[in-house]
């Protein structure tokens, strides 16, 4: 007889977890009462944890066309490596030039991000660094998808001189 245990497991904790289930066969006599025992097996099944990530600074404020550097660690410890991705865009869309478009994946435990950011207004623009966890399986392939982190960077503009009068 072919069966199928289905029960869920939460893992709370930042570390990968064990669960054994041990299975037992039994006859079970006309009147629906455990009769003669058979085989037992034990399954092991290990749990995963959410993995978490904490980037660094929280918040920052850098210069026009100088880099946003962001620092990406993690307490998890799953059975699979850990590793980011990582998004920005820009509060005003168009105010700060090239922000990559979508993800960029496969950074790893103890990474940095470093990426330049172009002011293109006269005023302090807002930046978001969306940064979210997951772990890879033994072929590279995302496995368990865990939390995100988001930093904000503010970046300056170039400061303008108009001095006056430019002729005397």
């Amino acid at each position: 007889v072919d069966s199928t245990i289905t029960y869920p497991l939460d893992n709370r904790t930042d570390t990968a977890q064990l669960v054994y289930f041990e299975i037992e066969s039994y006859t079970v006599d006309d009147l629906g009462s455990m009769h003669c025992t058979g085989g037992r097996d034990t399954v092991v099944v290990w749990i995963e944890p959410t993995t978490n990530v904490e980037a660094s600074p929280e918040v920052d404020t850098i210069c026009d066309g100088d880099q946003a550097t962001i620092t990406i660690e993690t307490t998890s410890v799953p059975t699979h490596p850990t590793e980011f991705r990582w998004r920005a865009w820009a509060a005003h869309e168009g105010a700060v030039e090239t922000l990559p478009v979508g993800w960029i994946d496969n950074l790893t435990v103890d990474s940095t991000i470093n990426y330049p950011l172009d002011n293109q207004t006269d005023t302090a623009q807002l930046v978001y660094f969306e940064i979210e966890s997951y772990t890879v399986d033994n072929l590279g392939n995302s496995h368990c998808s865990g939390g995100r982190d988001t930093v904000v960077v503010w970046v300056e503009p170039t400061t303008n001189v108009d001095a006056s009068p430019e002729v005397d």
